[in-house]
């Protein structure tokens, strides 16, 4: 025994373990057998209130989904409300857990969740009045001198 001592503390120096790290894989030993074999980690902590989180990120996912943009105090008024109606009264929600809460539920403030507005039904229909109303009113072209007859594309690029 006394010579596994010494052969492990030689160990931890060249591998620059810290003790407290040892005595605290003793204290976890039966947990971390348990563990997966290829990872013996226990990143991370358990919410306090599952609950909140749960209600919370389903909200943002709906906010999200409607395309509306979620910011971090429309998250924390959200989930003061939510606190309020599940009876938690120990819930401070600062900006710290917000953060994290929105980590651990893999959300991120800064994602876009739209790319411009929806194409309208009658795209075709309005791109055609467009161009239209361009030629006739900004270029003074009439409808009879644009076309097969008329100028070309490319005339009306240089016009």
């Amino acid at each position: 025994m006394l010579k596994f001592t010494v052969i492990a503390k030689q160990v931890r120096y060249i591998m620059y373990i810290n003790e407290a790290s040892i005595i605290e894989w003793k204290k976890n030993k039966r947990i971390l057998e348990t563990l997966k074999p290829n990872t013996r980690a226990r990143r991370g902590r358990k919410t306090h209130w599952p609950v909140l989180e749960s209600q919370l990120k389903a909200w943002v996912l709906n906010l999200r989904h409607s395309n509306i943009r979620v910011s971090t105090t429309s998250t924390k008024l959200k989930a003061f409300s939510i606190a309020k109606q599940e009876k938690i009264e120990d819930f401070k929600g600062s900006d710290q857990w917000c953060n994290r809460s929105m980590h651990q539920n893999q959300l991120s403030v800064r994602a876009v969740t739209s790319v411009g507005l929806s194409l309208p039904i009658n795209l075709e229909e309005t791109v055609k009045f467009f161009k239209l109303f361009i030629f006739e009113k900004i270029i003074g072209l009439e409808k009879n001198q644009i076309g097969k007859n008329g100028l070309s594309s490319n005339e009306l690029r240089y016009a």
